[in-house]
């Protein structure tokens, strides 16, 4: 499973890469900055700024990466014993791993979404996108929360 979420995670920080590279000579002189809960731009700004949002996600992807190699530092809500830490440890990277790569995922549709509406082709994020992604990354957390209650 790591595979696949690191796979996940790297696909998509290359698409959202990629986006911007493709589309770069394309871009109007104002393109949305923010969007509102609704999906819906309200923050302008120049196409130069659309490249913060794979610089972020690379940014994030890397330290994700590194703190993966470092379970004995997370804060878990269950007791560490030396009979449960492998378990809880392992849990608590792949929660991790999923994590990174729901975050990957979301900026890379963030960066494609700015740019069609930057196009005129879509009129921002989507009313569905905000209660997606809390609901996605709810139930990420959560089941990694009950998973490591679980194991200690």
């Amino acid at each position: 499973m790591r595979l696949i979420r690191e796979t996940i995670a790297a696909v998509a920080c290359a698409f959202g890469i990629g986006v911007v590279w493709q589309s770069w000579q394309r871009l109007p002189a104002q393109i949305p900055t923010h969007f509102a809960g609704n999906g819906r731009p309200d923050g302008y700004g120049p196409p130069s700024t659309l490249w913060l949002v794979p610089a972020i996600a690379l940014f994030l992807y890397s330290m994700l990466t590194i703190f993966s190699f470092f379970p004995q530092s997370f804060n878990y809500p269950v007791k560490v014993t030396d009979e449960n830490r492998v378990h809880v440890q392992r849990i608590a990277v792949a929660m991790l791993g999923w994590l990174k790569a729901e975050l990957m995922g979301t900026l890379a549709y963030i960066t494609w979404a700015t740019v069609r509406t930057a196009k005129g082709e879509a009129n921002g994020l989507g009313l569905a996108f905000l209660p997606i992604l809390l609901a996605m990354v709810g139930l990420t957390l959560t089941a990694g929360i009950v998973m490591t209650r679980r194991a200690g």
